[in-house]
């Protein structure tokens, strides 16, 4: 997988390396690699775990996203009808410019969720206003299908230590889909050893009706830290059909919700 990942990124600059834990430890250590298997990703002094499905397609898709620019501008009305279409967890601020030290800090953090959490910037106060974002340095975090963002608390401008800590006490939503790009840290990221699971296929009618109503759910109950609820569109994970039918029971031809304890099986 390393291998045929390597040669495919080549021609866009990125470098792959493999640290052997027991020969190489003070390498280890410096890198903060301690768990074989583990993968990294190190971009502008900042390093990313790649926590997704180990596969050379998925891993180059991480890749590849990773080498973009880590914050994506607003500047038209079709852009923002964009973002607000955007259902995954995301990040929004308003700004005075790009070369503000308060976009600067942003941008900071967001180098340390690139690619598994979108973050947007807004320069042009009508757009901001558009987007709720009514005062200069405002940043908002949007959970999930939730329609109303939650704001950074006291005020601008943030710096980068007050906007990853904002995000790492929020990002863990109510409903989230399992990507294969970080499928892993979704699944270890439990409830007391469970999950609320259901299975939709999102283009099947029958599907989408199952699946606007789990987003209701979760929308009316997004202030339960004891709630964790996985949405799995079989589609996306084609080759674990059978496994999934087999573990749990059901037939993924139909939408399917249960209580899975990840313990049994991880």
């Amino acid at each position: 997988m390393l291998e045929l990942a390597a040669q495919i990124t080549d021609r866009e600059g990125i470098g792959f390396g493999i640290v052997d834990l027991e020969k190489d430890r003070k390498l280890a250590e410096k890198l903060g690699i301690f768990e074989a298997g583990s993968i990294y990703a190190y971009k502008s002094g900042h390093k990313v775990e790649f926590d997704g499905q180990r596969s050379t397609d998925v891993l180059v898709e991480f890749l590849l996203e990773l080498d973009e620019s880590p914050v994506e501008e607003i500047s038209s009305k079709i852009e923002i009808q964009s973002f607000k279409r955007h259902e995954m967890t995301k990040v929004v601020g308003f700004f005075e410019s790009s070369s503000s030290a308060a976009y600067d800090e942003f941008v900071d953090a967001a180098l340390d969720y690139q690619p598994m959490i979108s973050f947007f910037a807004v320069f042009q106060k009508l757009l901001a206003k558009q987007l709720g974002l009514g005062d200069l340095n405002q940043i908002d975090f949007y959970e999930p299908y939730m329609k109303k963002p939650i704001s950074i608390p006291g005020e601008g401008p943030h710096d980068n230590t007050v906007i990853e800590e904002f995000v790492e006490n929020h990002k863990r939503a109510t409903l989230r889909k399992l990507r294969p790009l970080d499928m892993y840290d979704t699944w270890e990221d439990d409830v007391q050893g469970i999950h609320v699971v259901t299975f939709a296929d999102a283009e099947d009618p029958e599907g989408y009706e199952f699946l606007q109503m789990v987003k209701d759910i979760a929308q009316q109950n997004t202030e339960n830290p004891n709630l964790s609820i996985v949405w799995i569109d079989p589609d996306d994970f084609t080759l674990l059909h059978d496994y999934w039918e087999r573990t749990f029971g059901v037939d993924l031809k139909e939408p399917q919700i249960g209580v899975v304890n990840v313990t049994d099986v991880s």
